[in-house]
């Protein structure tokens, strides 16, 4: 395995990551973070659940420590193909950027227009947007991309299956010729392999499969990565609890006082919930009573606390 601190990456990252807790890298962090170090172009064939969001996020906050974003001129953009994952990339570029100072905004639907056009306003480092909201701000003349210095891709066979690829295609267009980009997708169908040969300049190919549990419990900076939750039948809670493992889903027995309903993470405060997402993120507002609730509850919408 190989440690974090061999990998070049500054102080500052490193103790973000120390932060975090963890310490080694996973195989695609280990192989994709001094490629993207050097400004090199990656093509990241990896699934979810490998650490790719870290191998992105962690060359790009040490690569934009140095600069300042213009108004409306991003100087990166990480392209998701959902508002889930966007939010996920946020939470860790929020993680992973402690101590510099960089700024990020998020553009997703189901988010007023005008607090993402006043975030536009003020500049930012990073913008992490899904495909969809992020061509509206630009043909509202809101958004200026030939700033953008690191493009990322995340995702991609998502991206084709959703259709997005015409828009993903335009984005590349839309962005100087003379940039870094990450490329990551699970699986490479001709279409996919199509766009990586058309924009992507002499990429570094990685190609990692999902952690296995095995691997998993036998790395402890891995391992020690738990949500609690609560064993659920037919929408209720029982009294047993267990830990789940936000890197590979395997269960141990703990203590605690979370619930789990189609992969969300429940906190049980009196006779109110609150949503946590398994990434960590800060609660949500609270829910119905714990005694009212079903497998078929609707979590309310998500806010994203403002960038500091």
């Amino acid at each position: 395995m190989t440690e974090f601190t061999k990998l070049g990456l500054s102080p500052a990252a490193l103790e973000a990551v120390a932060a975090t807790g963890y310490v080694e890298a996973t195989p695609i962090q280990a192989q994709a973070i001094p490629v993207a170090l050097a400004g090199r172009d990656v093509l990241g064939i990896a699934q979810t659940g490998t650490g790719k969001t870290a191998a992105f996020t962690l060359p790009m906050v040490d690569r934009l420590a140095a600069g300042r974003a213009k108004a409306r001129m991003p100087r990166s953009l990480v392209v998701a193909p959902t508002r889930e994952l966007a939010d996920q990339v946020a939470a860790s570029f929020e993680r992973y950027s402690k101590g510099q100072k960089l700024s990020w905004a998020l553009l997703i639907g189901g988010v007023s227009f005008g607090d993402q056009e006043a975030k536009l306003d003020r500049g930012v480092d990073v913008l992490i947007a899904t495909p969809g909201r992020l061509l509206d701000h630009f043909e509202r003349g809101k958004l200026l991309l030939t700033g953008v210095q690191i493009l990322v891709v995340d995702e991609a066979d998502r991206m084709l299956d959703m259709g997005f690829i015409p828009d993903i295609e335009r984005i590349f267009k839309l962005t100087p010729p003379r940039k870094q980009t990450l490329f990551f997708s699970a699986t490479m169908p001709p279409e996919i392999t199509r766009l990586t040969k058309q924009f992507l300049k002499d990429p570094e190919r990685i190609r990692r499969r999902k952690v296995s549990r095995l691997s998993c419990d036998s790395r402890p900076d891995l391992a020690r990565s738990w949500v609690v939750v609560a064993t659920v039948v037919a929408g209720f809670a029982t009294s047993t609890r267990t830990g789940l493992c936000r890197n590979c889903s395997v269960m141990r027995r703990i203590s605690g006082g979370m619930v789990a309903v189609k992969n969300k993470v429940w906190r049980v405060k009196g006779t109110s919930l609150q949503m946590r997402s398994m990434s960590g993120m800060k609660p949500m507002s609270s829910m119905r009573s714990a005694s009212s609730m079903t497998r078929s509850s609707t979590p309310v919408s998500r806010s994203r606390p403002r960038s500091k």
